[in-house]
């Protein structure tokens, strides 16, 4: 039986790619607050004003707002880059006030620092799921995995936490 010798150093230079965690992550290089009580830090790189505000869903087709909605329906989106190059949207205007309210947050950092946001370290923390407020009451006792009585008297911790501004922790550093 003939056999050949085959390179295969010189096979993997032109047919291999070597992978990282990133590869997995797909296009996507945006980033989020996952979960409850898990933060996420991030080195503000820069602060864009999104004039795109809309996307559409690839499996429906469907529509979505892309930022936060003012009173009036009119969507606003800030986009915060990173030092690592993933892009943190604000989705809350909780955390937008926290951010970018007078005297706090990323404006705080910015009077010191000749009015820029670049070099901040933001760390977004969701201490309660704001979305618990308005849903179903049999729904949520199934959710949170507790009797529809104690569901009633969480879900009116919840709104009660939406009206404190305590939904979030926002820490600038």
């Amino acid at each position: 039986m003939a056999t050949d010798e085959i390179n295969f150093e010189e096979e993997a230079t032109s047919s291999e790619e070597e992978m990282t965690a990133e590869s997995f992550i797909g296009q996507s290089k945006f980033i989020r607050v996952e979960g409850i009580a898990n933060p996420l830090s991030f080195i503000v790189e820069k602060v864009i004003n999104n004039k795109n505000t809309t996307g559409t869903n690839k499996e429906t087709g469907a529509k979505f707002d892309i930022g936060i909605k003012d009173k009036n329906g009119k969507v606003r989106r800030i986009d915060i880059h990173t030092q690592d190059g993933f892009i943190y949207t604000i989705n809350s205007w909780e955390v937008y006030f926290k951010l970018f309210g007078k005297g706090v947050g990323l404006m705080q950092y910015s009077a010191k620092n000749n009015g820029s946001f670049k070099g901040a370290k933001v760390t977004i923390t969701r201490n309660i799921a704001g979305q618990h407020a308005n849903m179903n009451i049999n729904d949520l006792a199934k959710i949170i995995d507790k009797p529809i009585e104690e569901a009633r008297v969480y879900q009116q911790e919840v709104k009660k936490a939406m009206k404190e501004k305590r939904l979030y922790t926002v820490e600038v550093k």
